[in-house]
């Protein structure tokens, strides 16, 4: 018997496939070798699982990658104007919840971008509990892509902040 060997086929019309065979011999009582029985095996489904999962997981390291890029730039805004320990950690708290809202909407979306209007209303939503009722989102219908999703929910973010802090929200009647 041969067990776990590799081989390509080809069939009749001339396609060929990935198989496993398993030949394995057949002998008489005294050991005399009589014939044989052989079973193929296609693996194609089997392969071409394998070759989607090589490629997700490149994807993936891919994005984790763009994700630590992006949480090291907002560590080091956040501490470039950070007055105080705890100014730093409200801060960056505050802009990883944003990026974590932005991926959150790519996730929905099996990663293939996101509506505009969503990404304006999650990232103005967590500053003020009345600002759906003071701000109004508007306009035709924008899908983003990934990286815009990404770079447009931390600018989104960053005009809500300064919007509380020094503009229209920071006072009631804004």
């Amino acid at each position: 018997p041969i067990r776990g060997t590799e081989k390509i086929a080809e069939r009749p019309d001339g396609t060929r496939v990935p198989i496993l065979p398993h030949p394995t011999p057949l002998r008489d009582e005294s050991g005399t070798l009589i014939g044989a029985v052989n079973m193929l095996v296609d693996i194609s489904d089997q392969k071409r699982a394998g070759e989607q999962k090589t490629r997700l997981l490149r994807e993936l390291a891919h994005r984790v990658n763009n994700t630590f890029a992006v949480i090291l730039a907002v560590t080091q805004q956040s501490l470039r104007h950070a007055s105080s320990p705890a100014a730093f950690a409200e801060t960056f708290t505050a802009r990883l919840q944003a990026l974590a809202h932005a991926y959150n909407l790519l996730l929905a979306q099996d990663w293939a971008g996101a509506d505009l209007a969503e990404l304006a209303k999650g990232q103005i939503a967590p500053f003020r509990p009345d600002a759906g009722e003071r701000l109004k989102v508007r306009g035709p219908k924008v899908l983003l892509g990934p990286a815009q999703v990404i770079a447009l929910g931390a600018v989104l973010h960053e005009l809500a902040t300064n919007a509380c802090k020094y503009g229209s929200l920071s006072v009631p009647d804004g």
